[in-house]
């Protein structure tokens, strides 16, 4: 691994071609640079991978240039070295960032995940949760969930088998993935890389809540409406596009999708939501209930589900 001490490092870049021939970029940039994963990483190596991030401090509140197309647009990053913008074109290849500290020279990105992710032609694309979607997380079970995430290397993560190859079904009808989560972007590198290479889910853009300090992970809360913001972002900008959802039954996958179907009524073609007990909760019941009360078909899905003839009926909807 490569160490960039004289420069800061884009930790994760995204551009996403959205309607009326504009891009979405958005990005988070860090003072230092941390581990990347491979094969070879043990439950330890995970531990400190996973670790490090949160004291890895970001390239918070700066001014940074976007060089896309031979033109130049300046924005600044948040806080959380954070950055999102609308730019008024339709990127051609790869963007590269600099800033006023560092010169002329772009900023190196260390992500082995793609970068820009084109519109399709597809009837419908997919949003969808990331963890107990399309990876066991135990996101019910505290400890659990954090043993899991802190311990286990990506390539030793179940993925869930239903969504996996219903996702794979979707890409080769030329559909798009949309992954939206409350996990902080310190987690890129491993779930980028579970997506990628350990699961052969189809690679989409990563939506993810700020990076953050280890101070920030035992003590701030995450955006409320993170999730909700970020879909309807997405169908905002997706021209008429139908999409599908994704969750499960462990957070506020429910609740978030029932208000995103009533906000969106003719742009969701259909919910699923995964089943991750044998029995229901009963404030799981209740939301189960109340997202019968939509006109969007739903799902209450697991791994024997039939996956054909689920894709099948989506394409004559």
């Amino acid at each position: 691994m490569t160490h960039h001490k004289k420069h800061p490092i884009i930790w994760q870049l995204s551009i996403l071609s959205i309607a009326d021939n504009k891009s979405f970029v958005s990005g988070v940039i860090l003072k230092s640079d941390p581990a990347i994963y491979h094969k070879n990483v043990g439950f330890i190596k995970s531990f400190i991978n996973v670790a490090t991030t949160y004291f890895i401090k970001p390239l918070a509140n700066k001014t940074i240039t976007i060089h896309a197309n031979n033109q130049h647009f300046t924005t600044k990053t948040d806080q959380h070295g954070g950055f999102n913008t609308i730019i008024n074109l339709k990127v051609e290849a790869l963007v590269e960032i600099t800033t006023p500290q560092t010169g002329p020279i772009p900023l190196k990105t260390i992500q082995n995940y793609p970068v820009r992710f084109l519109e399709t032609q597809s009837a419908f694309d997919v949003i969808s949760d990331i963890d107990d979607t399309i990876v066991s997380s135990h996101t019910a079970n505290t400890f659990k969930r954090i043993t899991t995430v802190s311990f286990v290397p990506p390539h030793k993560r179940k993925a869930i088998r239903f969504t996996q190859h219903f996702f794979r079904a979707i890409k080769n009808e030329g559909g798009k993935l949309y992954y939206v989560s409350k996990s902080e972007s310190n987690l890129f590198g491993m779930l980028s890389y579970f997506i990628k290479y350990d699961s052969n889910f189809p690679q989409g853009i990563l939506f993810l809540t700020p990076y953050i300090n280890f101070f920030q992970l035992l003590f701030s809360k995450k955006p409320k409406d993170f999730k909700k913001d970020k879909i309807a972002f997405i169908l905002q900008h997706s021209g008429s596009k139908k999409f599908i959802l994704f969750g499960d039954d462990s957070q506020k996958d429910m609740e978030i999708y029932f208000d995103i179907a009533n906000l969106f009524p003719k742009r969701i073609l259909k919910i699923y939501i995964r089943q991750t007990k044998p029995t229901s909760k009963p404030k799981q019941t209740e939301m189960w209930k109340k997202l019968q009360t939509l006109k969007t078909p739903i799902a209450y899905f697991n791994d024997e589900m039939d996956i054909k003839k689920e894709i099948s009926a989506l394409k004559n909807m």
